[in-house]
């Protein structure tokens, strides 16, 4: 049986910092996969799947993928040539009526791309790896879809570098980005092309015309060391950005809507559903997906969910998107998106995801071979992936507004 969810009152913030804060409770929590430590990225996993399945959660551990799903159970852990070993920043998109996996890899110096199969199962994409020169375990990596495809961002010391697929390889995409520090987390916007980091107790956005801009200063805030860096669009230019404690229980909201600096919306701790024991003991990395279903019928999490990396419990802990929201005052917006993501649907349904087995060429459909039938990790695919490197070939016309400068 999942707990019963708790919200209490509001905020208040005082002189001396956030006096107090309304507390969620969790709905589910995870245990690792294997023995490992969790210390990576996290990345919830949109995909069409049977109807009312709860999304997945991709963790990055020292060896390899845990996927849990987001109700608590471990469906396994993933790995292959490339996503194998220590991984660092991971990321995840819909595209096509297809969910996509970004990641890097310290150990064998990659970035990669893999597809979720409707079933949650994963398998590399035909080209979808590139060496990558000396990767930290923790590179931040951030992935944007747009009308012409998938952008992996990868951080590296103060620099974000865009890779696309091009040609079934992971080709350049652009001029990297200079930050003022180190980054240690990055976010994308799909709809307007700007790109979020946080920098040393700061947050910084490059603009889709290339200005790089500082877009909120957190000293003051009474955040103290942050960690983690989430976002969550609203409307059509709206969109909030999270960020976490790394020594706290606290989730930190910013909107940013438009070029606006940033305006401090008020903080939620993260505690137990009973009140009691098994709040969040510091914040590693977190998540959220307003992917749901319109009916309410994907429970426990109806209307999207929030993820974050629990360091003081060693394990991940999911909260219902509606409960955080309804902690803030005003309450923060509360959207559905469709399950479809960006893009065409590349087999050519009007659903997506549900393609026959795939099309041999480039550009054909991604298909929705069964996984578990290829070489290479617990649920490798041994179709064609063809459809995501035709779709983003397309990634040489994007407009010059959407261009990286």
């Amino acid at each position: 049986m999942l707990p019963r969810k708790m919200v209490l009152a509001a905020a208040v913030i005082s002189a001396s910092g956030w006096a107090q804060s309304p507390v969620v409770g969790w709905i589910a929590q995870t245990a690792p996969c294997t023995s490992l430590s969790y210390g990576g990225d996290l990345a919830l996993v949109r995909y069409p799947s049977f109807e009312g399945a709860p999304p997945r959660i991709a963790s990055a551990t020292t060896q390899g993928l845990d996927i849990h799903l987001a109700t608590g159970p471990c469906t396994g852990t993933y790995s292959d040539a490339a996503a194998a070993g220590v991984i660092g920043g991971i990321d995840s998109r819909m595209f096509g009526g297809t969910a996509y996996l970004a990641g890097s890899s310290a150990t064998t110096n990659r970035i990669f791309v893999l597809r979720v199969f409707n079933d949650g199962g994963l398998g590399p994409v035909a080209g979808g790896s590139r060496i990558v020169s000396g990767l930290s375990s923790a590179a931040p990596l951030a992935l944007e879809a747009n009308d012409a495809g998938l952008v992996v961002w990868l951080a590296n010391g103060a620099t974000a570098t865009p890779y696309a697929i091009l040609d079934g390889r992971i080709g350049d995409a652009g001029l990297a980005v200079a930050f003022p520090k180190r980054i240690s987390a990055l976010e994308a916007d799909d709809r307007t092309g700007d790109l979020y980091a946080l920098v040393d107790g700061a947050i910084y956005r490059r603009l889709a015309d290339g200005r790089v801009v500082l877009q909120r200063d957190l000293s003051n805030d009474g955040i103290g060391a942050a960690a983690g860096l989430a976002l969550y669009p609203y409307d059509a230019g709206g969109a909030l950005l999270l960020v976490g404690q790394s020594n706290g229980n606290r989730v930190f909201v910013y909107d940013v809507a438009g070029e606006t600096k940033g305006t401090l919306r008020g903080a939620a701790a993260l505690g137990a559903p009973d009140g009691g024991s098994g709040r969040v003991g510091g914040i590693g990395a977190l998540a959220v997906t307003t992917l749901a279903d319109p009916y309410g019928r994907r429970l426990p999490f109806p209307f999207g969910t929030l993820a974050v990396q629990d360091i003081g419990g060693s394990n991940i802990k999911t909260f219902q998107w509606e409960d955080f929201a309804a902690a803030f005052t005003p309450a923060l917006p509360v959207v559905v998106t469709p399950e479809g993501g960006v893009g065409p649907v590349m087999d050519g349904s009007t659903t997506g995801g549900d393609g026959d087995a795939g099309g041999g060429e480039a550009g054909g459909a991604p298909g929705n071979q069964a996984p578990g039938t290829g070489s290479g990790g617990r649920t490798g695919c041994g179709c064609n992936q063809g459809g995501l490197v035709g779709a983003v070939l397309a990634f040489a016309f994007i407009p010059p507004w959407r261009r990286r400068a």
